[in-house]
C-alpha cells in the first residue's frame, strides 16, 4: 500500500514541469507571409498563417482574410509541430491558404486577428502586386525534373 501511495507521489511530481508549462504559459504569436509578393494573373500563391508558443495548441484556427476582391480560395491545409526541451514545451500550427490571383493590381492583404483568453493577437498587412503576364518559363534540367531530350 505504501509502495502504492509512493509511486503516485512520484508520477504526480514527475507530471510538474509539464503540467506547470501547459498551466502559467501565457505566450502566443502569431505571423503570416505569401511565398511571392509579385505573382501573375491566374497564378497561384501561397498565404501562410503560424500560430506559435505554448499556447498555440489552444488557440482558435485563424480566420481566412477577405481578399475576394483580387483572388479566389482554392484550398487549406494546415501542420503541428510539437517539441520538448528541458521540459519547455514548444508549440506551432501552421495554416497553408492556396490561392489564384485574380485582377490585376498593388493590394493589400489584411492582418489576420484572433481572440484567445481575452486578448487580441494579430499578425502585419501583407503587401502583393498582381501582374499581367505569365510565370517565367522552368529552367531546362532542373533537379527532380527531367524533359524529353534528357537521354
Amino acid at each position: 500500500m505504501k509502495a502504492r501511495i509512493a509511486q503516485s507521489i512520484i508520477f504526480f511530481y514527475s507530471l510538474l514541469p509539464i503540467g506547470g508549462n501547459l498551466l502559467f504559459a501565457q505566450n502566443l504569436e502569431i505571423s503570416a507571409n505569401v511565398n511571392r509578393t509579385q505573382i501573375p494573373l491566374d497564378q497561384q500563391f501561397e498565404l501562410t498563417v503560424e500560430l506559435s508558443g505554448s499556447n498555440a495548441n489552444d488557440a482558435p484556427q485563424p480566420p481566412l482574410p477577405d481578399i475576394d476582391e483580387f483572388a479566389a480560395f482554392l484550398g487549406s491545409s494546415s501542420s503541428q509541430n510539437i517539441q520538448y526541451v528541458n521540459g519547455k514545451m514548444s508549440v506551432s500550427k501552421t495554416y497553408t491558404h492556396h490561392y489564384a490571383a485574380t485582377k490585376v493590381g498593388k493590394f493589400v492583404i489584411p492582418a489576420i486577428k484572433i481572440e484567445y483568453r481575452g486578448k487580441t493577437y494579430s499578425t502585419r498587412p501583407i503587401a502583393i502586386e498582381i501582374v499581367q503576364g505569365q510565370a517565367p518559363a522552368p529552367k531546362k534540367n532542373q533537379p527532380g525534373r527531367r524533359s524529353s531530350n534528357d537521354t
